[in-house]
C-alpha cells in the first residue's frame, strides 16, 4: 500500500499538469501572426483583460501559499507542504500564462495602431 505523503505527491502532480493549459491567457488571448506586417489586416487580442486575471490569480495562490506556510510552524503536515507547493506550482503558471497575454496583447495593440 502507498504512503499517505506519495499520494499526496502524485495527486499534486497530478492536478499541476492535468489542468495546466487552463489559465486564462493561454486559452483567450490570440497573439497576432508570426507573419504580420505593418499595414496587414489582423485578428488578435488587443484586451488585458486575460493577463490580468492570470496576474490577480497568480498573487492570490501566493497569498495562500504564505498563509499557510506561516501557520503550520516547524511541524507541517504532508498535506499542508503539499498546499503550499501546489498553491506556489499554480502562481508559477498563472504567471507566465500572465507574461504571454501580456506580451501577446502588447503586440497586436502595436500592430492595430499601425493599419
Amino acid at each position: 500500500m502507498a504512503r499517505p505523503h506519495r499520494l499526496s505527491f502524485a495527486a499534486l502532480i497530478l492536478a499541476t499538469f492535468g489542468l495546466l493549459p487552463s489559465s486564462c491567457s493561454w486559452i483567450f488571448v490570440t497573439p497576432p501572426p508570426a507573419d504580420a506586417g505593418r499595414g496587414d489586416r489582423v485578428d488578435c487580442t488587443t484586451s488585458p483583460a486575460a493577463p490580468v486575471v492570470d496576474t490577480l490569480l497568480a498573487a492570490s495562490n501566493v497569498a495562500g501559499a504564505l498563509y499557510v506556510a506561516g501557520t503550520v510552524g516547524n511541524k507541517a503536515t504532508p498535506a499542508q507542504n503539499a498546499l503550499v507547493t501546489t498553491g506556489l506550482v499554480w502562481a508559477i503558471v498563472y504567471t507566465s500564462a500572465a507574461v504571454h497575454g501580456y506580451r501577446a496583447t502588447a503586440a497586436c495593440r502595436e500592430l492595430v495602431e499601425q493599419e
